[in-house]
């Protein structure tokens, strides 16, 4: 038997066992060069219609016309074509192939290959100083293949069991070229849809709530964003540890934003005490300086992270807060039965220095001072002509987390208790 025929009898053999596995890897994009070399010969020496006609005989349709595309597909020989000859297969299976779940395995290794192909040509096409145009064109085709897998389709119901398969493909890729809006388009394509995700294996889940919560974190949705990566922590398998050691720094990162720290332990436990420890430690005393110094020491793994503008600037806030807090424990000491304390803006001015905060002059503390008040970090009220602070002896600075969780249960009640009114229709009046 020839290598032609015999790679046909295995094709056939995957098809009529529904061995997905064996089908993906006989029809691999990225097959390897020996067993190329062993079909190219044969492939070069006939005429495209007389493969296909041995392809026809010997493989059902439709995926004989699969099988011919991918044959077609290896006969390619400038590299600069792979991708373009790759995404004829792609499109070709997707439609009108795939419509069986033992047909998941084959779309797998497709999607992972064209991902692989399309930045290949990518970065050729800017080592020659033009534009790259795979990674879009292949977004264009992730986004038809989820409206094929998504709509319902009669015969097709089989599909949805690769939502989240290929869900989890296409946003590593979004993220790995910085495409964060596709990401959200992608998401609410599947929110609106409304998937059973406990339909799917656990990781594929756990994979899709760790995505989608490095997208909440990116566009600072930090209370989604610490659900999903709790969510992807809890049930992430306790072997896998550097999945869980990423998946709870991008949680620590979610948590400091709203208040609430780790403890030790855990830091030691998933080996984050040296980039994190010091780093909360100055956090946690408002040291702005140290905290900065930190920051800037470990500026390449919070960059890997993607986390670093968010360390940089949205924690500013709360570490005022709790400096301020220990400037008001400070002055309490011997006054253990003051209703109220009032802070002197000198005090905080000089906490403020002492922190290592340059350029702080009056003005600018005030104005720290009234949005910690209009934000709820701090109960009380300003007396500016005599630049004083006082600040309620009950709780003056509410634990962020805790007041983040109290702000979301009032907003929840709120809808409740005073649902929006629908407006009402003027009716005419005419011809009464």
């Amino acid at each position: 038997m020839t290598p032609l025929g015999d790679y046909l009898a295995k094709v056939a053999n995957a098809v009529g066992t529904e061995n997905g596995e064996a089908l993906a890897t006989l029809t691999d994009l990225l097959m390897p060069e020996e067993w190329v070399s062993q079909l190219l010969p044969e492939l070069s020496e006939g005429e495209f219609s007389t493969i296909e006609a041995r392809v026809s005989s010997a493989v059902p349709a439709p995926l004989d016309s699969y099988v011919s595309a991918f044959l077609g597909y290896l006969q390619t020989a400038d590299p600069r074509d792979f991708y373009d000859a790759a995404a004829a297969v792609f499109a070709q299976f997707c439609n009108p192939v795939f419509s069986r779940h033992w047909h998941i395995p084959v779309l797998k290794r497709l999607c992972g290959s064209m991902i692989f192909l399309a930045l290949q040509r990518d970065m050729y096409l800017k080592s020659l100083g033009k534009k790259g145009t795979s990674a879009v064109n292949l977004q264009n085709r992730f986004s038809v293949l989820m409206s094929l897998i998504l709509v319902d389709r009669p015969g097709f119901a089989e599909t949805k069991a690769a939502a989240l398969l290929v869900a989890n493909t296409a946003l590593r890729f979004y993220i790995k070229i910085n495409e964060w809006q596709l990401c959200t388009k992608l998401v609410r394509q599947i929110d609106q849809r409304r998937l059973d995700l406990t339909a799917y294996s656990m990781s594929q889940r756990v994979t899709y709530h760790f995505l989608v919560g490095r997208l909440k974190l990116y566009y600072h949705k930090f209370r989604a964003a610490e659900r999903h990566l709790s969510f992807a922590l809890e049930h992430c398998h306790a072997r896998a540890g550097a999945n869980r050691c990423r998946i709870f720094s991008l949680l620590v990162v979610a948590r400091m934003i709203r208040g609430m720290i780790p403890r030790t332990y855990l830091l030691e436990k998933f080996q984050l005490d040296q980039s994190f420890g010091p780093l909360i430690a100055a956090y946690k005393r408002g040291h702005l300086a140290e905290y900065d110094r930190l920051l800037e020491k470990n500026a390449s793994f919070f960059a890997s992270l993607g986390v670093l503008y968010i360390l940089e600037h949205r924690t500013r806030i709360i570490m005022y807060r709790n400096l301020f807090r220990s400037v008001l424990l400070l002055s309490r000491e011997g006054k253990p039965d003051a209703a109220m304390t009032q802070l002197d803006y000198a005090q905080l001015l000089r906490a403020c220095v002492f922190a290592g905060v340059q350029d702080m002059n009056m003005a600018s503390l005030e104005s720290i001072v009234v949005a910690l008040i209009a934000q709820g970090y701090m109960k009380g009220y300003t007396l500016p002509a005599r630049k004083l602070v006082v600040v309620s002896r009950n709780n003056p600075f509410p634990v962020p987390y805790q007041l983040a969780e109290l702000r979301k249960a009032r907003a929840k009640t709120k809808r409740v208790v005073n649902p929006p009114r629908r407006p009402s229709r003027r009716l005419s009046m005419g011809g009464m």
